[in-house]
């Protein structure tokens, strides 16, 4: 019987060329027969991951003392890292003495190469993420999304060039980053003017032209935040997030007391008037707005009113030119020896306001006449006084014959 880890080994010749088991035939006198045995040893050989390669030979027995080439081979994606157990270092193949049970694994790798994008919506970087064969030259480039700029690579690689290599020797990380900045532009106050461009991302590194536009009544006083002075419009580099704001200051420019119509005439009877008034901050700055009919700039025995556009109540001077009579609201009758003061509205457009009254001038009233305009704001700056209309504005009534009886 052949135990295991032995082989037959033939003393004579038979012919079956030595097979483990005969059949003899006794003799008719003594003989003596002999099993000779050798030594085997059991070789084990594993791939690992079996998926990365081959190892020859294949597990099996071998005489002891024989020497066996160990060789490994691996497939595409993956290369030989080296054997490991009864043998070691990456040379292939290499001689195992079989001097005893043997155990032999060769070893495959390759790296993962991981790969991103930040933020996802700033670009893209190839290669995909996906395992690399170890010592592999891989080619990483990174391409910017529209409103966004490449900054860099982080990780295994670094700098802005792309395309860059990257060599795989061991597992590598790398993210393409990409950015943009944030301008906040803002007017201050927003009745004052506009800014341009709006708030919005900026792309890094993006030259931007800020501009500044008044509104009527306001100055531009000059930026503030990333930009300064009151040059406009000024260029930004948006190399960080940035903010800008454009102030406003009102005008110091006062009112004006801008025309009547009509500006010149006659009559004794009701006529319509148009004051016009105008205020570079818009005709709710305008406080009170003033009137005079006379001979000369006097309150004196003249038709001289005041209306105030808040209250929308309207005065008018006492023959003596001391106290105001009134307040009516703006339409309700006031009367002095000189005038009554009747229908009356305003017409507000922009800056300008435009006051709307109807005046009946006495009989003692004729004679040529000026008209005077004054207007007030509410910081209390003036027009001054102004003479915007001419004479023969009133005449003395004519008398009628009486008609016989």
């Amino acid at each position: 019987m052949l135990t295991a880890g032995y082989a037959w080994i033939s003393t004579w010749v038979v012919p079956d060329g030595g097979a483990p088991s005969y059949t003899i035939t006794a003799p008719s006198s003594s003989a003596t027969y002999t099993a000779n045995f050798t030594t085997q040893y059991y070789l084990t050989t594993a791939a690992s991951p079996p998926a990365g390669g081959t190892i020859t030979p294949a597990s099996g027995w071998y005489n002891s003392g024989a020497v066996v080439a160990v060789a490994a081979n691996a497939y595409g994606g993956y290369v030989f890292s080296g054997f490991t157990g009864d043998l070691s270092g990456t040379t292939t193949p290499q001689n195992l003495t079989m001097n005893a049970p043997k155990s032999v694994t060769a070893n495959f790798k390759q790296y993962y190469l991981t790969t991103a994008a930040s933020p996802s919506a700033g670009g893209t970087i190839s290669p995909a993420s996906s395992w690399r064969n170890s010592g592999s030259v891989v080619s990483v480039s990174a391409t910017a999304n529209s409103g966004y700029q490449f900054t860099g690579f982080s990780g295994a690689l670094s700098g802005t060039t792309t395309p860059q290599n990257l060599t795989m020797n061991a597992p590598k990380t790398v993210t393409a980053n990409f950015k943009r900045y944030y301008l906040n532009t803002a007017a201050s106050p927003p009745a004052g003017g506009t800014i341009s461009p709006a708030s919005g991302w900026r792309n890094s590194g993006v030259v931007v032209a800020v501009s500044a536009t008044t509104n009527s009544g306001y100055v531009f006083s000059g930026f503030t935040g990333a930009l300064t002075g009151t040059t406009t419009p000024q260029n930004l580099t948006m190399n960080a997030p940035k903010s800008v704001t454009a102030n406003f200051t009102v005008s110091n420019q006062p009112p004006t007391a801008v025309s009547v119509t009509p500006s010149s005439g006659s009559g004794l009877g009701p006529q319509a008037f148009q004051f016009l008034y105008s205020d570079p901050n818009g005709y709710a700055d305008l406080a009170s707005l003033y009137g005079r009919f006379n001979a000369s700039a006097s309150d004196v025995s003249a038709c001289s009113f005041r209306y105030d556009r808040a209250s929308n109540y309207i005065y008018l001077y006492n023959d003596a030119g001391t106290a105001w009579l009134g307040p009516v609201i703006l339409g309700n009758q006031l009367t002095n020896s000189q005038c009554t003061l009747g229908a009356g509205s305003t017409t507000p457009s922009g800056n300008n306001l435009t006051l709307n009254l109807t005046i009946t001038f006495t009989t003692a009233f004729a004679g040529a006449k000026n008209v005077y305009m004054q207007a007030v704001d509410a910081a209390s700056a003036s027009s001054g006084w102004q003479t915007l209309g001419g004479a023969g504005r009133c005449r003395r009534a004519t008398s009628r014959p009486r008609p016989s009886r």
